[in-house]
């Protein structure tokens, strides 16, 4: 809205995350081998012993990301991702819904269909989620929000991150170069 006061067309970096690595979970996929060992009933422990943890109002606490990790222990990584992502673990999602109704995981299915499908895709665990963020979270949510909020208020907005061309020199650099240590 205040953008519009003085431009008709605004740039955004939407598409930057996903392409260089920038979320969080890309660098959690460095161990999801190791989270993969670990038992599930370990992860719930974690998230039961979290609870007695006071609550923080930082974005991205370290208790947040140990609640959310701790859902993808005992998973295979590429599945890891979806379970990180998730507002609910399985455990919440079989208490919250009726004993008689089947929980149908479409996001699992709907990861394995992506990337089922994806020919060139590295058999690295960080690349598997680029692609998954790229081809899901970026086009349903966060572009989906910037049309929504630039609509309503008569503001174009592009997003040059997304171009051919730079999504290209992306996929040419070692993944290495995009996301290493913390």
């Amino acid at each position: 809205k205040g953008a519009r006061k003085s431009v008709k067309v605004a740039l955004g970096g939407d598409g930057a995350d996903e392409i260089f690595g920038g979320y969080v979970n890309f660098q959690a996929a460095q161990f999801a081998s190791l989270m993969a060992l670990l038992s599930k009933s370990s992860g719930s422990l974690l998230r039961r012993l979290l609870d007695y943890l006071p609550t923080s109002d930082h974005y991205m606490s370290i208790k947040f990301r140990l609640h959310q990790l701790s859902k993808g222990f005992g998973y295979p990584p590429i599945l890891q991702n979806c379970l990180w992502m998730s507002a609910f673990d399985e455990q919440e999602k079989r208490d919250l819904w009726q004993s008689d109704i089947e929980i149908n995981d479409n996001v699992k299915l709907t990861f394995n269909e992506i990337l089922g499908e994806a020919k060139d895709i590295s058999p690295q665990v960080i690349n598997s989620f680029m692609l998954m963020f790229k081809r899901t979270y970026l086009p349903n949510h966060i572009l989906t929000k910037m049309d929504r909020a630039s609509m309503y208020n008569s503001l174009e907005v592009r997003s040059p991150m997304l171009a051919k061309s730079i999504e290209d020199f992306s996929t040419s650099i070692p993944t290495s170069w995009k996301v290493s240590g913390f």
